[in-house]
């Protein structure tokens, strides 16, 4: 217990929660078409997500699958002379 009967992990979180508004935190204003907003309130509501949580998990998650794609395209590439070769045996 920290002073005043405050936890730890909740003194943590009011000091990173005054950090954030005083230097303020990257954010991101989407538009969604109403459609587009019913499914992903309906997905949020699946997984028990705030839409917040969810729509930033889906566009890390994609950044991720990116990067991973553009590493196996370029290792592919790299490696095709190598796999003509062992084909070729």
């Amino acid at each position: 217990m920290a002073r005043d009967g405050i936890r730890a992990p909740q003194l943590r979180y009011q000091i990173w929660y005054l950090i954030c508004i005083i230097r303020g935190v990257p954010a991101l204003n989407v538009e969604f078409t109403e459609e587009e907003m019913a499914q992903l309130r309906d997905a949020a509501g699946r997984e028990d997500k705030s839409l917040r949580s969810m729509a930033h998990d889906a566009i890390v998650s994609e950044l991720r699958r990116r990067k991973v794609t553009a590493a196996a395209t370029r290792v592919a590439g790299i490696s095709a002379g190598l796999n003509e070769r062992l084909a070729e045996k």
